[in-house]
């Protein structure tokens, strides 16, 4: 699969931004880190509720320090924006989770993905990529390999 072939922004579910935001799995750190690089000119997106959910458990186990670097990391880059779960976002992924019967937070990173006109969403989660690919590009995480050749 090598690159991920973008051409616009990279939308990641709360499982791949929790990879590069909290650091607890350096094989899947360093993979989300070799998206990261590659979304550099496109930047990425995410919902705030995938990001209520990586913060989560530094709010549980951290410091209030480490909860608040790791909200910095999120919310004051330039290259990442998070979409709100407004009233926009709400009628979309209620509408897929009434389609699909999928939970509401992975409806939400559907919906916040093609409302912010994301070129692919990430995520390691097979039923949101599965449902997902109905409306945008999504990859499986895990068998995405940064590493492989390219094909052709």
């Amino acid at each position: 699969m090598a690159r991920l072939g973008l051409s616009g922004p990279l939308a990641l579910d709360a499982n791949c931004l929790s990879y590069l935001l909290l650091g607890h799995d350096p094989a899947r750190e360093e993979k989300m880190a070799a998206a990261a690089r590659e979304a550099a000119s496109f930047g990425m997106t995410a919902s705030a509720l995938a990001l209520a959910e990586v913060l989560v458990e530094p709010a549980k186990n951290d410091s209030p320090l480490r909860f608040e670097r790791v909200f910095r990391a999120a919310t004051d880059s330039s290259r990442f924006t998070l979409v709100p779960v407004d009233a926009e976002c709400a009628r979309y992924a209620a509408t897929l989770r009434g389609s699909f019967a999928i939970k509401l937070p992975d409806a939400t990173v559907i919906a916040a993905a093609v409302l912010a006109h994301a070129d692919l969403l990430l995520s390691n989660d097979r039923e949101v990529v599965r449902v997902a690919q109905d409306y945008l590009r999504a990859v499986y995480f895990d068998d995405w390999d940064p590493e492989a050749p390219e094909a052709g």
